[in-house]
């Protein structure tokens, strides 16, 4: 997967100068640019609190923008400032980039209640692959784990796994959690559940995709885990110290109607045990237009 273009949603708070931090390192291993995209939220009351927040957002994304020149004078930056909803606009600009990122923080019970639901709408909404950034990350040497749903990953997970992984040197881990079915009567310890069958049933899946993998890229390092328990725990589990956790958009019947994002990705962003890459199965197209905007005084591509 090429990334030429990576953008940031950037507000000043800690949370967003992680995910600065965090896509730096990855243009300094591609030669990727670098776009710092502040949005100001628009007032319906009070017409005088735009251009003070305006100034606050422009000045947020130009400090984040002084800070990679100076930590990383070979990676090309440019900071944009637009008026709006954060999430429609983010979801607009994601059309025109090769990877969204932003950060999260949610130590606190009220900033998980105001800001809970934003990367929850960029993953279900964005078009190109979105990474979400806990605001605790810090950098590390850990694998880039994939994790394997019921069926085989898709192309674009993969590829973004696969990618991720080869630029950083890392190990790529392949993860398939497997539990009881959630309508098998209980108890579960009565005689006759297909416990080994439904292990074998997982392996068989992970390993198919293992293997997959393995013939397509013969000089990556490659490992998989097979787990058994509820998915959600366990991954963020197994992800801590992870460098990338890899995620498929999926969900299935209603929920993926309603939703648009899959149970899994949902509920590990909801606590991000460290960077979670959510891949769209497809870009989307004709989300928005390019909205209002406005370049900073600090536009210019480095």
């Amino acid at each position: 997967m090429s990334i030429g273009k990576v953008t940031v949603g950037v507000d000043g708070s800690p949370a967003s100068r992680k995910a600065v931090e965090w896509a730096v390192e990855r243009c300094r291993r591609t030669g990727a640019s670098l776009l710092l995209l502040a949005i100001a939220p628009v007032s319906d009351v009070r017409a005088d609190f735009e251009d003070p927040l305006r100034r606050y957002y422009r000045d947020a994304a130009g400090e984040s923008a002084d800070w990679v020149r100076v930590h990383a004078p070979n990676v090309a930056v440019t900071v944009e400032v637009r008026g709006g909803h954060p999430a429609e606009e983010l979801v607009k600009s994601s059309e025109e980039t090769d990877l969204l990122v932003v950060g999260t923080d949610k130590e606190s019970a009220l900033r998980k209640l105001v800001y809970g639901t934003v990367p929850l709408r960029l993953a279900a909404l964005s078009a190109s692959p979105l990474v979400v950034v806990p605001g605790t990350w810090q950098p590390g040497a850990g694998a880039v784990l994939l994790a394997v749903g019921a069926d085989a990953p898709d192309d674009h997970s993969v590829d973004l796994a696969v990618s991720q992984a080869e630029q950083l040197g890392a190990e790529l881990e392949m993860v398939h959690v497997w539990s009881a079915a959630s309508n098998f009567p209980s108890p579960l310890s009565a005689i006759g559940y297909p416990w080994q069958l439904l292990e074998q049933s997982g392996r068989q899946v992970l390993d198919d995709a293992v293997r997959r993998v393995a013939e397509r890229h013969p000089d990556l390092a490659v490992t998989s885990r097979l787990v058994e328990g509820p998915t959600v725990p366990r991954l963020a589990e197994l992800a801590h110290g992870a460098q990338l956790l890899v995620v498929g958009h999926g969900g299935r019947g209603i929920f993926r109607e309603l939703l648009q994002l899959g149970s899994v990705a949902h509920d590990i962003l909801l606590s991000p045990p460290a960077p979670v890459a959510v891949v769209p199965t497809h870009r989307k197209a004709g989300i928005g237009g390019r909205g209002d905007r406005e370049a900073s005084a600090g536009g210019t591509t480095l």
